[in-house]
């Protein structure tokens, strides 16, 4: 990977800051320090950062808002959290506002590091599959053909012309049986037999309007 990545540390331990800035910048890191909440979401407001490392707990305020601020600017960036004082509902809470992982002061080094890299190719793959959706959803749309994707007949996602052609609003198809909802049952039969078999290629099949 290139390591040339953006990092923001949050921390009030000064000491400790400047050494893991030391180690990480050894590694081809750029890491930028912030000693408070405040400063912490000024820099984040200001600046692009691939990955932020905090503690959760600061002068200031807790890490957790400092998690919410950065996503309402950069939903792709990654967040680790280090504490000396966590307990297993600190950790959980933590996953649950989207940080990567969740690790205990002392830091092993080589775990950061691991770490680190995995939290940034997460985000990079995420980016990556957003782009590629944005991508598909801007041809899709300039089709003039109804367009699918699916999972086993659950509808994932469409272009808006396969919803006229069919007479359905999005929110009523998405994420539901799409087979039962648009072919007749003797048509249902066959086209269940082709996803279930896996099959590729070209199948002429009769579908119903809603209305």
């Amino acid at each position: 990977m290139n390591q040339s990545q953006q990092i923001l540390l949050v921390d009030d331990e000064i000491r400790f800051g400047e050494t893991l800035k030391q180690i990480l910048s050894f590694y081809g890191y750029h890491v930028t320090i912030a000693t408070c909440g405040s400063e912490a979401i000024t820099l984040l407001n200001n600046h692009y950062f691939d990955l932020v490392i905090l503690d959760l707990e600061l002068p200031d305020m807790y890490g957790y808002e400092i998690i919410d601020s950065a996503k309402e600017n950069n939903r792709f960036l990654s967040a680790i959290v280090l504490t000396g004082n966590g307990s297993l509902e600190t950790a959980i809470q933590a996953l649950r506002k989207g940080v990567y992982d969740y690790l205990k002061k002392p830091i092993d080094s080589e775990l950061l590091l691991r770490t680190i890299e995995k939290a940034i190719k997460h985000k990079q793959l995420e980016k990556a599959l957003n782009a590629s959706e944005e991508r598909f959803k801007i041809l899709a749309d300039a089709s003039w053909e109804g367009i699918i994707i699916h999972d086993k007949g659950v509808l994932i996602e469409a272009n808006q012309q396969f919803f006229d052609i069919f007479g359905y609003q999005k929110e009523e198809l998405i994420n539901s049986n799409l087979l039962e909802k648009i072919f007749l049952p003797e048509e249902l039969a066959k086209v269940s037999t082709r996803i279930k078999n896996g099959e590729v290629g070209f199948h002429e099949s009769i579908g119903l309007r809603k209305d």
